[in-house]
């Protein structure tokens, strides 16, 4: 069975509901991702998202001898227009860049489509809000999947300084709103 195909069966599997997936391009028209949609998952009023297809791009990251590859995970309140666009942009950075990993920061990508939010950029983190998401092993490589969390210009240099681990503990603390790309920086 194709990779892709998996990936969507697997991310069906553990976000569940009704999901819709749309493709999305990048501005050039030469990068595209197919981005999973599913209303009310985790929570009521809340949408899950995820990206189906990242992981045909290198990332430089090698896991049992194989090549790391990763998919994209988020969700966000169901009133939030913009946040297919931003988790496509990230995937889309992550293409260009060729580098994605745990404790990574994509710089700018709020910001693009939610000019008047202290949200700015991504923090990309383990998927905890959802049981089920271990790595997928396939013959040629491995999926993960990563979580982004919106984080301010302030949460970004806390994290600079101090590392991703502190400004984790720093959002439990706070019990930041993850879901909520207007929130107030807790920094």
């Amino acid at each position: 069975m194709e990779i892709k195909k998996i990936i969507a069966q697997k991310e069906l599997e553990v976000i569940g509901g009704k999901p819709q997936v749309f493709r999305y391009w990048d501005d050039d028209q030469k990068n595209s991702v197919d981005i999973f949609s599913s209303l009310d998952r985790p929570y009521s009023g809340v949408v899950s998202y995820a990206t189906i297809g990242l992981s045909e791009c290198e990332i430089g990251l090698v896991s049992n001898d194989k090549s790391l590859r990763v998919e994209l995970i988020g969700a966000c309140d169901k009133k939030e227009k913009h946040f297919a666009n931003v988790l496509s942009t990230v995937a889309f950075e992550v293409m260009k860049k060729k580098k994605c990993s745990y404790g990574d920061i994509i710089q700018n990508v709020i910001s693009e489509y939610c000019i008047d939010s202290e949200m700015k950029h991504v923090y990309l983190m383990n998927p905890f809000l959802w049981d089920g998401f271990e790595t997928l092993e396939f013959r040629d490589r491995s999926v993960a999947w990563l979580l982004i969390i919106p984080i301010s210009d302030k949460e970004k240099e806390y994290a600079i300084v101090n590392g991703w681990e502190s400004l984790e503990d720093k959002f439990e603390e706070a019990d930041i709103d993850i879901f909520n790309l207007n929130r107030k920086s807790i920094i």
